[in-house]
């Protein structure tokens, strides 16, 4: 936990006695790093993130599309990346440091209270137009503020957020949908109630699926919910739907679900259920099942569903299900629609690699940081891999791959305070090294398209 989440938690505790617990209200000012933020060529889902939503076929009011993402070109196969070969970003051929024109994070914050709040991290996602987005604090109240950067270079046009800048149950971090619109999100520890807007904080909805017909059971620890997509018109989220034991030790399943935004009272269990955790991005879904031991895909037009035979490394195994439960599952399995990106623990947790291959099961790259560190808070976009490697001596460095060529960047080690997971988008990164954020681009020639 930064400073920030720790002064948010305390200010927001003190603030209102019925809030959320601090364990959940600093969830919402770190939500962003942990949901998967991919918003890549064509109709996509976003992680790590994260890491999370309105869908194509609600009408795109207010959509600022001022570039368009080139195509990408096919992947290079059968790829053994050991993370002591990468270069410094510095000096990485066809990858170049943008100046966006807006500070990566927020000084400190006087409140009225005395304390101090922050800092804080500013940049929130990227497009794969190399549009940002980006938030500021201020005020001894405080209020949050929001702004799209349309690219380097270009100024800066405010946002009107769905909730008048109040932080009073946490941040709300605004990502791009596939559409081209913003999600707002949050997490509170409580069921699905996020709202999307036009790029500019026009039009509000409100994304809140039925959570009566889930049948999430009763006595579950922490969030009901994982994640929410968009895909061919429809929004998916990935609920729990099963539980065993209490508390910390609790063990978590879940099951997928979707609805047409015309009728969000209609709601469909999809084929993923009570698996140990779910991904979906452009047309497809994947999941480990409930053993653990086996990776299936689902193309979500057809809803077929086949075993992906992935080949883990030796003496790995995938991540167990005691890992997957509260937040723990992010990251460890992820997709683009095309690729799988699979955490493997090597043979635990203390050294951890990262494997990815096509729906296939053919290898693309896997990448291997050494015993005794460890790789997490994976991201895809359709041409590019980020995640964070973490050394026995708990430093974060944070890395990117482009899948394409092979090349292996090292963007560099963060400090406390600004331990901020990447996230990518077609061929632009976000990540933060040293004491502020960076925006980053590959050159098109560099993808091989």
């Amino acid at each position: 936990m930064n400073k920030l989440e720790q002064r948010l938690s305390q200010v927001l505790t003190t603030r209102a006695a019925d809030a959320p617990s601090p364990g959940s209200l600093v969830e919402a000012a770190r939500s962003r790093h942990h949901r998967r933020r991919r918003s890549q060529t064509g109709v996509v889902a976003l992680a790590v993130a994260a890491a999370v939503v309105v869908p194509v076929g609600i009408h795109s009011l207010g959509v600022d599309h001022e570039s368009t993402p080139e195509p990408l070109g096919p992947y290079k196969y059968g790829q053994h990346l050991k993370l002591s070969d990468a270069v410094p970003a510095a000096r990485a051929p066809g990858f170049h440091v943008l100046d966006y024109g807006v500070p990566s994070d927020n000084p400190p914050l006087p409140l009225a209270s005395g304390e101090t709040l922050g800092p804080a991290a500013e940049y929130l996602d990227i497009d794969a137009s190399g549009r940002l987005t980006d938030l500021y604090l201020h005020g001894r109240a405080p209020t949050a503020s929001y702004r799209l950067v349309p690219g380097p270079g270009r100024p800066a046009r405010p946002i009107s957020d769905p909730v008048g800048g109040s932080i009073e149950y946490g941040i709300w971090q605004a990502t791009f949908t596939p559409d081209g619109r913003l999600l707002w999100s949050k997490e509170t520890g409580q069921w699905i109630h996020l709202w999307t807007t036009d790029v500019d904080g026009a039009n509000a909805r409100r994304v809140a699926p039925s959570e009566s017909q889930v049948g999430v059971p009763s006595g579950v620890a922490g969030q009901p919910w994982r994640d929410l997509w968009v895909d061919n018109g429809r929004v998916w989220f990935s609920a729990i739907t099963k539980v065993v034991g209490h508390g910390n030790h609790q063990q978590q399943w879940v099951s997928l679900f979707s609805y047409d935004p015309a009728h969000p009272g209609q709601l469909r269990r999809e084929a993923a259920a009570d698996v140990s955790v779910i991904d979906v991005a452009n047309g497809e879904a994947v999941w480990v099942d409930a053993s653990d031991t086996k990776v299936y895909a689902e193309d979500l037009a057809s809803r077929q569903v086949h075993q992906v035979p992935v080949s883990l490394d030796a003496g790995c195994r995938m991540v167990p299900l005691s890992w997957l439960s509260g937040g723990g599952a992010r990251g460890t399995l992820v997709t683009n629609g095309s690729l799988i990106a699979l955490t493997e623990f090597c043979p635990d947790w203390r050294t951890t690699r990262v494997v990815v291959t096509d729906l296939s099961g053919r290898l693309v790259a896997d990448f291997d940081a050494g015993s005794g560190r460890q790789i997490y808070n994976v991201v895809l976009s359709d041409q590019t891999i980020g995640f964070i490697d973490q050394p026995p001596s708990g430093e974060h460095d944070s890395y990117l791959a482009d899948l394409m060529t092979g090349e292996l960047i090292d963007l560099g080690r963060q400090v406390p305070d600004y331990e901020n997971p990447p996230h990518v988008a077609g061929r632009y990164v976000i990540w933060y090294a040293g004491r502020g954020g960076h925006v980053g681009r590959l050159d098109a020639s560099s993808g091989g398209s």
